[in-house]
């Protein structure tokens, strides 16, 4: 009988469902603060606004002032961070912070218009945008210089690789790829003028207009824009934060949107917000945190919000995620292209380097977060000196999944294999999990290779200096040692 039950028992697929069972809650210390900007980096969250700048080491629960030698007496409204300081800009220009913000030092040499709305770190360059335009500095804020845009009042400013998109107050948006020698309007679609908040996921860009505009989408590195209706009112967006699986909106009068499908469709979350008027926002670990206009800070727990797909292998009992890290689907075929996924250098986070056309870099990083979306190549590691504790667990270090999804152990893929009807890329395919055959990139040339042929899948198990990896073949499957430099796909497996 229970052989018959195991025959009859069909593959457990389950898409969990958008469920809201949660509702947002004050930070403690900002009530009847002015919130501007946001930002998270490792275990600290970042708050600025017309009263100075605050620091959350509680994910978000409360805020303390943390202002010493900032002297500015307007509003904050940026933060960045790279592998040495956090820095922050404000009506008075750039401050820096050696300390994770115990102190500042004001950092403004060469900018030209000190009100700052905006900063952001891209591969060492810094970027300010202010109302004088646009300046970089390449020696951690010591020194900076003008690149572009000059007199344009910009609002706001994000990447997608080397390429930089700013939005400005009356004359649309621009986007550079030479680090602002050259600006080329891209307003294409566009029904605003007016731009305070510009975001990018994965390759989509997202753009708040001006007052009862809405959001726009690009999907074709801002040469076309769409307005997105599907859920979500023409209001004035002042705010964007985005992960894999999620993009989340703030609005200036009817409080907080997310979406799960890239911004197809929208619901609203805003039980428990005690003003509707949101200044920015930013995701932090297990939390959407949002700034407000007059009632401080606010946090949700994501938890609440099931977002997965998922299947479940009746023989292991295990669930995974329903398809590669990155996939766009569940593979049809083992050639299936938008199935494939991203390919992931070992204990590496989800930071653009995993995109399969990220650019590269030969400069090896000395932190856990390089600050870059480059492929590091030329090395077996990305990482000096190497650090065993990454991807050890839902909870570790640069855990590339969603919430409550993890890395696989080596007993766990060994556990599924044994489950096929086949050794082979074929009896990967034809299993529970769908396993397409997305090739591997090199950690020498940066070059993807093998695509059709063979795949590589992350494990968190280490053998020295090298990886554990379940490689799939036409006519074979086997777990091998890759370096941890070359680039892999990842199956994510529920904790």
């Amino acid at each position: 009988m229970n052989g018959q039950k195991i025959k009859i028992l069909i593959i457990l697929y389950s898409i969990f469902v958008t469920q809201l069972m949660g509702q947002w809650e004050q930070s403690t210390g900002t009530s009847g603060l002015d919130t501007q900007a946001l930002f998270a980096t490792g275990n600290s969250i970042f708050m600025g606004g017309a009263t100075g700048t605050y620091r959350s080491l509680d994910e978000g629960q409360s805020f303390e002032l943390s202002n010493s030698g900032n002297d500015s007496i307007g509003p904050t409204r940026g933060f960045t961070s790279d592998s040495l300081y956090i820095y922050t800009c404000t009506s008075q220009g750039v401050y820096r912070s050696e300390n994770n913000g115990v102190t500042w030092e004001q950092k403004s040499n060469g900018i030209v218009n000190l009100l700052s709305h905006g900063i952001i770190n891209i591969n060492s360059r810094l970027v300010h945008v202010s109302p004088g335009g646009i300046s970089i500095s390449v020696d951690h804020g010591e020194n900076w210089t003008s690149a572009g845009l000059t007199g344009t009042d910009v609002r706001c400013v994000t990447h997608i690789q080397d390429t930089l998109f700013v939005g400005t107050n009356g004359q649309g948006l621009y986007k550079s790829g030479d680090w602002g020698e050259t600006w080329i309007e891209i307003n294409n679609g566009l029904s605003s003028t007016r731009f305070r908040a510009i975001q990018s996921k994965g390759n989509t860009l997202f753009a708040g207009g001006g007052v009862g505009s809405g959001v726009f989408r690009s999907t074709d590195y801002g040469t076309s824009w769409e307005l997105l209706l599907n859920g979500i009112t023409s209001s004035s967006y002042r705010g964007f934060a985005s992960n894999n699986n999620l993009i989340v909106a703030g609005s200036f009068t009817d409080g907080v949107f997310y979406s799960l499908d890239n911004g197809d469709s929208w619901s609203q979350i805003n039980e428990g917000l005690l003003d509707l008027n949101i200044f920015d926002l930013e995701l932090s670990n297990n939390y959407i945190i949002a700034g407000s206009h007059t009632q401080g800070v606010f946090r949700f727990d994501l938890s609440t919000i099931i977002i997965t797909p998922t299947v479940t292998n009746p023989i292991t009992g295990r669930t995974w995620m329903d398809r590669n890290l990155g996939a766009s689907n569940v593979a049809s075929s083992s050639t299936d292209i938008n199935s494939y996924g991203s390919l992931y250098q070992w204990g590496r986070d989800t930071d653009g380097h995993e995109l399969r056309t990220s650019s590269t870099t030969n400069t090896v990083s000395n932190t856990t977060s390089p600050g870059h979306s480059k492929f590091v190549i030329g090395y077996d590691n990305w990482i000096s000196p190497q650090n065993d504790s990454l991807w050890q667990g839902v909870n570790e270090i640069n855990n590339p999944g969603p919430i409550g999804f993890r890395i696989p152990t080596v007993a766990e893929w060994e556990a599924e294999k044994l489950s096929w009807v086949s050794s082979n890329a074929a009896g990967a395919l034809a299993s529970v999990l769908k396993l397409p055959m997305g090739g591997a990139r090199s950690r020498m040339t940066g070059a993807i290779g093998n695509v059709g042929n063979f795949v590589g899948y992350r494990t968190s198990n280490l053998n020295g200096a090298e990886s554990r990896v379940l490689g799939i073949s036409l006519n074979n499957v086997l777990i091998g040692n890759r370096a941890r430099g070359d680039g892999n796909c990842v199956r994510c497996i529920k904790d």
